[in-house]
């Protein structure tokens, strides 16, 4: 697979790479890119993760599955006993500008609706 396209055009829109031990790259932007996430090949695609510390919310597998019913692309899974919420979406390796495009937009609007929710659940608590 050629990951290097997907990385070419994520940096072109801000964002940053480098890659871990594991092989997955890890993307941060500034204020023009404002989501961090993860990015590998996984099933013969790209997977995009996005993950955040559940510690002083009250965000739960009920939250979890509420968001879930508003997304199209993504998922929301609760990992690591309780301790992490990561939303996931996965493409095809078949890269082209404008389909990738359309795809990294709505995961944006997807990280958009998971960190709303997110942030409600620690306004819950207080």
């Amino acid at each position: 697979m050629a990951i290097q396209e997907f990385l070419n055009h994520l940096e072109f829109f801000g964002y940053s790479s480098s890659q871990d031990e594991d092989g997955d790259w890890h993307l941060t932007g500034g204020a023009s890119a404002p989501v961090n996430f993860f990015i590998n090949e996984r099933a013969n695609g790209i997977n995009l993760r996005a993950g955040y510390g559940l510690e002083g919310t009250t965000f739960d597998e009920v939250a979890a599955n509420a968001i879930n019913a508003q997304l199209w692309l993504s998922k929301v899974t609760i990992v690591k006993e309780h301790e992490l919420a990561v939303l996931e979406a996965w493409t095809p390796a078949v890269y082209s500008k404008a389909g990738f495009g359309v795809f990294f937009d709505r995961f944006k609007s997807e990280v958009q609706i998971f960190t709303e929710a997110l942030v409600g659940s620690i306004a819950d608590e207080e």
